[in-house]
């Protein structure tokens, strides 16, 4: 899997993202985990030009509810991008132990996580250019995770109470409407609800499999189409340069004139 992040160590960069990246090449998920990290000043991405049609779409469009949000951004380009609102599992809370694990790893720019004999390591370098440095991570790796799902926010639950409450100032004046009201009662009711994760756990996730190249097929087909594919490729190879005329002369252009 090769992964391009965000050079910032809040969301990104840190010991959290990397220890679980190492976790998935245990697992036997991926055979190899690369995360690279984009160098200051240079941080624009094809993610970017999504974002920038995403922007020019919504901005001459109104949008009263989330799932408004959710139709115009898959209806701001082809093909149409994948949007959906995702509920998690909280790998963070298992791996608190390796909190502030990984020391100076602000200045490098690519990780690399493999298995060698038996073993996950690390492999990191500053720039592609940069020679190679090893970290050995093995035994700090989690031996598996909680199955916790993530809890609603504290500061969210605050703001839907003060939602709640102006839903029916917003209608009174005309910025929502019922349908809107309706729709946005029933979404902050089920916020604070505890759901079930939608993705996956990690440890039921396919493991890898090693590759092999694939077998080679030979078609067979009678005689007669035999024939007729070599007499349609005979003809596709007998090609010659078509001459070109003068419209008012009638005489033959030039190889060099041709246009």
């Amino acid at each position: 899997m090769y992964l391009q992040l965000d050079n910032s160590g809040k969301d990104n960069k840190n010991a959290f993202v990397l220890m679980f990246m190492a976790y998935l090449v245990k697992m036997k998920v991926f055979q190899k985990v690369k995360v690279g990290f984009l160098m200051v000043g240079h941080t624009h991405e094809d993610i970017d030009q999504v974002f920038s049609r995403v922007a020019s779409w919504i901005r001459r469009r109104d949008m009263v509810t989330l799932q408004d949000l959710v139709d115009n951004l898959r209806d701001s380009q082809q093909p149409s991008p994948i949007v959906e609102q995702l509920t998690c599992y909280d790998y963070k809370h298992s791996l608190e132990g390796c909190r502030g694990l990984i020391q100076g790893i602000a200045t490098q720019h690519h990780f690399v996580m493999t298995e060698v004999d038996g073993k996950v390591t690390l492999r990191y370098r500053d720039w592609p250019g940069s020679p190679d440095h090893h970290l050995d991570i093995a035994g700090y790796i989690p031996q598996n995770f909680d199955v916790v799902g993530v809890t609603t926010n504290t500061k969210v639950l605050g703001e839907i109470q003060q939602m709640s409450a102006d839903m029916v100032k917003w209608q009174e004046t005309g910025r929502l409407s019922t349908t809107a009201v309706e729709w946005w009662t029933r979404y902050l009711e089920g916020v604070s609800d505890a759901r079930e994760a939608c993705v996956p756990f990690v440890d039921t996730l396919p493991r890898q499999q090693p590759w092999s190249p694939p077998q080679q097929e030979f078609a067979t087909f009678p005689l007669s189409a035999a024939r007729g594919q070599a007499a349609h490729v005979s003809r596709q190879v007998c090609l010659k340069i078509k001459k070109k005329m003068c419209n008012y002369c009638n005489n033959e252009i030039p190889p060099a004139l041709s246009f």
